[in-house]
């Protein structure tokens, strides 16, 4: 059975058509199947329609790396939803900046960060559910009995390729963090900037980091965000890629900044 693939959702629906019983993840002595993976993401994307997520809200993540992870990366995807991981070697002032900037409406955070949310709770602006992911929180409902009581039924909500699927934030060197979107579609990269940029003035460039060229197109704007600057990607093998960005604003405020994305070969 071959799925179309249109989005990040699709992966684990194409794997565990073919492959079900196959570990997906081992993680710490676990073991994930893909079809262990597809339920668990099911439950998260419907729990996450239940609290009210619409369609490209951003659902926020706050942890290091483990197998749950992918269960809220591919459910937020069914969901529709923008998923925003925050680098845990961050500051709280960093956090909470780049959760408010984001319009995070939901935050996982794990155990080892649980201090870190506590600092900055009162500041939240968009924020209006906290999940402890792995670990208990006196205040806060865990994963897994959230996860759990949510339906196993894949929601099959319509997601077209030009959607957000995640968004990332750069390490801020010229200033605090900045958001770069991504779509389902890896034909377009967005950056997201705290002031109204200037798209005439401003310039994203992808390369290749083995010195393969990339046709990046023209760097334009958003017709309803104008906070926003996008790059069309005509040309892009597997591979690893670096995005750079100068941009301008329309005070004629100037900031740069960069990260790497790895494209890699379909099976």
């Amino acid at each position: 059975m071959s799925i179309e693939m249109t989005g990040l959702a699709d992966i684990v629906r194409q794997h565990v058509a073919q492959r079900p019983d196959t570990a997906a993840i081992v993680h710490a002595g676990r073991t994930t199947t893909y079809a262990e993976l597809d339920r668990a993401s099911n439950q998260v994307a419907n729990g996450l329609v239940a609290e009210g997520i619409a369609p490209q809200a951003r659902v926020a993540h706050l942890d290091k790396s483990s197998d749950i992870f992918f269960e809220l990366l591919f459910g937020a995807a069914k969901a529709n939803a923008v998923m925003v991981s925050v680098n845990w070697r961050l500051a709280p002032p960093e956090v909470l900046h780049i959760l408010n900037d984001a319009q995070a409406e939901i935050l996982f955070v794990g155990e080892e960060y649980f201090s870190v949310v506590e600092k900055i709770r009162d500041e939240l602006k968009t924020v209006r559910k906290i999940v402890a992911f792995g670990g208990r929180h006196g205040a806060w409902t865990s994963f897994a009995e959230w996860r759990d009581r949510q339906s196993a039924a894949d929601p099959h909500l319509p997601v077209r390729s030009g959607n957000t699927a995640v968004q990332f934030y750069t390490s801020g060197t010229t200033g605090l963090p900045k958001g770069a979107q991504l779509t389902n579609a890896p034909t377009e990269v967005k950056i997201r900037f705290t002031g109204t940029v200037d798209p005439a003035l401003s310039r994203i460039e992808v390369a290749s980091t083995d010195g393969t060229s990339v046709d990046s197109g023209d760097t334009h704007g958003d017709a309803d965000d104008k906070t926003m600057l996008i790059v069309s990607l005509r040309q892009l093998l597997p591979g690893t890629y670096i995005v750079r960005w100068n941009a301008v604003s329309k005070d004629t405020h100037k900031t740069q900044g960069s990260f790497n994305f790895i494209m890699k070969k379909k099976e």
